[in-house]
């Protein structure tokens, strides 16, 4: 039978972009092993160094975070047991004592201080998630400090990420190594000699995890098996305990024994990154950008996606930016489209390229949303990436259209993430002042204030054609319930459960 979710946003959360982790080719049949299934893996190991949403698993395994995040969106004590804002600007945390890395090394405020230092300065992509952190103070041994050169509410969301994950100081001196073995103080150590990269990683259990006896698997067991089919394959057949899912697959999962866990978790859409029109000239006209949205049928992608909403703005149901007034913004209305190219210069039509990845249903949607655009007379081309370049252009800043799936977290991260200058899916670093203004004004304010604050950013955000959000989708992952109780997941992050909490059936 399937476990069906019922959520709605009070507050989300990173990544980015929709994928899976988890793998293995042990047997799934042992309690002592875990096996999950991944549709991609990790290849360096400083987690400072990677994305979120689709390599946590493995990141989840070898290190610890400062701060937890439930299935409830609420936040728990990790490496850190106690932190507030003592002013807008001054963050401090009370650390968790008799914590040890695997290499022996103990845990304290001057190592959480290295750690965040460190992380500040790494090139990686969730790097400027820290960039309004302009100190880090050790005020007590196990008691530091951050103080922020402007208010950043959703500092507490950050840390319970990779950012938020602490390295062995040893490792730290030594990133090149960092990159090739994880030394941290997770649940899981990795047995080097029973993995091989860019396939299979084995975890054993770490004996000196301040929570070990809440580990409750020997091994775990992360393998790559890049497409969803073969995973459920292997998930029918034993090898595996779990795997993301996709809709269609639902009634063969479950005729098969297995179980769904389904829960609203993701935008999708197309993201307009050349918004200003640098590389596509059009793309900076208003009247295109909002003959896109007019171009899609809303209805269609939602049955092309599987269950969720329709939506036009990034802001999820439920959560105190979204209006649902802003839904029927943009209707059908294919004649609209065209009359708005036409005026704009384009009654013959255009061009424009939408990069994808064929993973899950993304090129399904891509394909779809393609012979919408079509209808109206855009020239719409998909070009499909390998996952790991698909990444990689998102945030290049040399690619104006992409199919956008993002996994949402609270309504000041999201738009400090899509929205604000410096934010990693606004790729081409575009300024809006408006923008600016009412971020910053979210940032000092709270309850209702910045609730009609939220508001009015997604109302400019959807006037101004940002993007072509056009649906929020379910999430599915399929499991055996002989071997695997139902997992936890973070709050609208389904996709992945949380290692640290997976449990034998």
């Amino acid at each position: 039978m399937r476990t069906k979710v019922a959520a709605v946003m009070a507050g989300l959360m990173s990544v980015g972009l929709l994928t899976a982790c988890g793998g293995g080719t042990t047997s799934a049949q042992s309690t002592d092993t875990v096996t999950l299934a991944a549709t991609s893996v990790v290849s360096k190991w400083d987690p400072y160094k990677n994305d979120w949403s689709v390599f946590k698993q493995g990141l989840q395994a070898v290190y610890d975070s400062l701060i937890y995040r439930g299935a409830d969106g609420a936040f728990s004590p990790g490496m850190a047991t106690e932190w507030s804002y003592s002013t807008p600007t001054t963050f401090e945390m009370t650390l968790r004592e008799g914590v040890t890395f695997t290499d022996g090394t103990t845990f304290d405020a001057a190592v959480a201080k290295k750690n965040l230092d460190r992380a500040k300065t790494v090139t990686g992509p969730k790097t400027f998630q820290l960039a309004d952190v302009s100190s880090v103070e050790v005020t007590d041994p196990y008691k530091v400090k951050l103080t922020l050169s402007q208010p950043n509410p959703s500092l507490p969301l950050v840390l319970t990420q990779n950012l938020g994950m602490m390295v062995s100081p040893q490792a730290i001196d030594n990133p090149d190594q960092l990159d090739q073995y994880p030394i941290g103080s997770g649940p899981y150590s990795l047995d080097a000699s029973r993995s091989t990269p860019n396939d299979t990683f084995t975890f054993v259990k770490n004996d000196g995890y301040w929570d070990v006896e809440n580990t409750n698997f020997n091994t775990f067991v992360l393998k790559k098996i890049s497409d969803t089919a073969a995973a459920l394959n292997a998930l029918r057949s034993g090898q595996i305990d779990g795997t993301i899912g996709n809709r269609p697959d639902v009634p063969t999962a479950e005729q098969a024994g297995m179980k769904t866990h389904q829960q609203l978790s993701y935008s999708a859409g197309l993201m307009i990154g050349d918004r200003e029109g640098r590389d596509v000239p059009a793309l900076g006209d208003i009247r295109v950008r909002q003959a896109l949205n007019y171009a899609m049928d809303r209805e269609a992608l939602q049955e092309t996606i599987g269950e969720g909403a329709i939506s036009t703005q990034v802001f999820p149901p439920g959560s105190p930016g979204n209006d649902p007034a802003l839904d029927t913004k943009y209707p059908y209305d294919p004649e609209k489209a065209r009359q708005l190219l036409a005026e704009a210069g384009y009654a013959n039509g255009l061009d424009l390229t939408i990069v994808c990845t064929q993973v899950q249903f993304f090129d399904r949607y891509a394909q779809a949303a393609a012979q919408m655009l079509n209808k109206v007379g855009i020239n719409a081309t998909i070009n499909n990436l390998q996952l790991p370049d698909y990444q990689t252009a998102r945030f290049s800043g040399q690619t104006p259209t992409y199919a956008w799936f993002y996994n949402p977290a609270d309504n000041f991260y999201d738009a400090t993430q899509i929205l604000s200058s410096n934010g990693l899916y606004n790729a081409y670093k575009i300024k809006d002042a408006k923008v600016d203004e009412l971020i910053s004004q979210a940032a000092v304010q709270t309850g209702a204030e910045q609730d009609a604050t939220f508001k009015k950013l997604s109302a400019y955000t959807v006037e101004q054609a940002f993007f072509t959000i056009t649906n929020f989708g379910d999430a599915y992952y399929f499991y055996n319930p002989k071997t695997l109780k139902e997992p936890e997941f973070t709050q609208f992050d389904p996709t992945l459960p949380v290692v640290r909490t997976l449990q034998p059936a």
